[in-house]
């Protein structure tokens, strides 16, 4: 089981690099803030519950897909105003779009030393 779950958090967090495809698709700011802070806080949550559940930390494979999320997130906080807007982003004040840039700087610190250390602890080729 502890496998499934593994390779569950891999193909979520690299779901980051198809989600800029279909943000453009939800109908207005909420529903995009929303979809983003429920991705966020989704990863987060099965990450915990795996390794409190197991007792085990996942392998350097499984942090490498978590590892390109977080260089999305923080490509996307580089974005200005007008390039997130042409990527489907529906922004109808500079809140929204400070808004967004702040969750994606927040997620992008909150997890990077966690990932790293992760990543660089485990060998890369040790099964």
């Amino acid at each position: 089981m502890f496998n499934f779950w593994r390779e569950t958090l891999s193909a979520t967090a690299f779901l980051a690099l198809f989600f800029i495809l279909l943000i453009g698709l939800l109908p207005d700011f909420d529903w995009q803030f929303g979809v983003i802070l429920f991705y966020c806080l989704g990863i987060t949550i099965l990450h915990k519950y795996v390794k409190y559940t197991y007792r085990k930390d996942f392998d350097a494979r499984a942090y490498l897909s978590a590892i390109i999320g977080i260089a999305v997130f923080t490509t996307l906080g580089s974005f200005s105003f007008d390039e997130l807007k042409q990527f489907g982003f529906h922004f109808s004040s500079i809140g929204n779009y400070f808004s967004i840039k702040l969750l994606f700087y927040f997620w992008s610190i909150v997890w990077l030393p966690v990932v790293l250390e992760k990543f660089l602890k485990n060998k890369w080729f040790d099964e």
